[in-house]
């Protein structure tokens, strides 16, 4: 019987992570030629782009995340993570986004690793404090 409970106990704790997340699947309009500007404090921002006229916002957001913020219109698009101004326990979100080739794209952090592949054709601006920074053009296969 300690067993089986002793189990139940590990399981639910190796979960728990798991249940803090909440998911993000959001999408919003953009003209092809639009900005999208992007704010995470912690975790990890993808971005791949793709040839819709709109932003797909997926992921999940850390537990302790004060409010997620996307506001815009169809010529530019700001996202936000808003975190308590004392963040330390909270844990880290993981966004990603899928942005129009064509559009611009600005992302600021702080403790975040940024993978940006297929690069937009307008500009490209990263910045980061203390995390890793990647951009790569998306390759071109002929079939």
């Amino acid at each position: 019987m300690k067993l089986r409970l002793l189990t139940l106990a590990l399981i639910a704790g190796l979960s728990a992570p798991a249940w803090a997340a909440k998911p993000i699947d959001q999408s919003h309009p953009l003209d092809p030629r639009g900005s999208v500007s992007v704010e995470n404090v912690k975790g990890r921002i993808e971005v791949r782009v793709w040839d819709k006229p709109e932003v797909h916002i997926g992921g999940s957001l850390g537990d302790g995340v004060e409010r997620f913020e996307v506001d815009g219109d169809r010529d530019r698009l700001d996202i936000e993570v808003k975190y308590p101004n004392n963040s330390r326990n909270s844990e880290p979100t993981t966004l990603l986004l899928k942005v129009p080739t064509l559009a611009s794209l600005d992302i600021h952090g702080v403790a975040v690793d940024n993978d940006v592949l297929g690069t937009p054709r307008a500009t490209l601006d990263v910045r980061s404090v203390s995390g890793n920074a990647a951009s790569r053009p998306r390759s071109r296969s002929k079939i």
